[in-house]
């Protein structure tokens, strides 16, 4: 996500010539993206999505919390199928409006990893994961349909 963030946020030049290189040596699919992007360069269209990239994509600012403690990482997601592993993600309950972004977006991480690991041999311990406060997440339909 802070990736995603410093991409978006670049000046309209720089993001142009990273678009046009994408376009031109990126895999098929990005080729394909940017390509679009291009072609849409100007329209109102355009602007709308960088707007909505830079407003959803505020929490991960390189300076925020969120894309501090996200910028690096030596664990990986599928280390929890795979081996006994903790987490926690705390928030102070005064907090838990203004980081439910962050929360979705690590707790959503968390679900796709379990999801991906399924087919994986089972581990000793199964996996338990506990929310408090779910609520706060809002609606994430991998949770409403008890899909790990």
């Amino acid at each position: 996500m802070v990736q995603l963030r410093t991409l978006s946020t670049r000046p309209p030049e720089s993001l142009r010539e990273l678009l046009r290189t994408i376009a031109s040596e990126g895999a098929p699919a990005a080729r394909e993206l940017a390509g679009s992007f291009l072609a849409m360069e100007g329209s109102e269209e355009y602007r709308s999505m960088l707007s909505s990239a830079e407003k959803a994509t505020r929490l991960w600012s390189s300076a925020s919390p969120a894309g501090e403690i996200s910028t690096t990482s030596t664990f990986q997601l599928a280390e929890l199928v795979s081996e006994v592993s903790t987490i926690y993600l705390m928030v102070d309950e005064e907090q838990l409006t203004v980081d439910a972004g962050f929360l979705r977006v690590m707790v959503g991480c968390v679900i796709d990893a379990l999801t991906r690991g399924k087919h994986l041999p089972r581990p000793k311990h199964e996996v338990l994961l506990l929310l408090d406060e779910a609520a706060a997440l809002g609606s994430l339909e991998p949770l409403e349909r008890g899909v790990v």
